[in-house]
């Protein structure tokens, strides 16, 4: 018989391994949105901004996904959900696009933080 803990365990490597592609997708519909409102933006400025946003998250995007599954695995067996999952490196590896600068952290925010993010801009 199974162990209640070997279920979950599988389960959480199930999550990690989707939410790596979530938020590949993510990244990718948030970069074609910028790159949309940069061509309906009637502001040279604002055109700028948003083609800066989209290249910046499009480079780092792939940095955060590639290290996103073993992350959440190593906050899961951190949180205490797991203890078969090994501790993770923090670390993300760098791309060459981005090779003099380091990306930033992805965190989670939350929602309250987001909405009053977009009602200020």
């Amino acid at each position: 018989m199974v162990s209640q803990s070997e279920v979950l365990d599988v389960c959480l490597k199930q999550a990690a391994g989707e939410a790596k592609t979530a938020l590949s997708r993510s990244i990718a519909d948030a970069v074609a949105a910028l790159q949309v409102a940069e061509t309906q933006s009637f502001k040279m400025a604002e055109r700028d901004m948003f083609n800066q946003a989209a290249k910046n998250l499009a480079d780092f995007g792939a940095e955060w996904t590639a290290g996103y599954e073993t992350h959440l695995l190593a906050e899961f067996q951190t949180a205490g959900l797991s203890r078969s999952f090994p501790t993770a490196s923090l670390r993300l590896p760098k791309s060459d696009s981005s090779a003099n600068r380091a990306a930033p952290p992805l965190t989670l925010v939350d929602d309250s933080d987001v909405s009053q993010a977009i009602e200020s801009a």
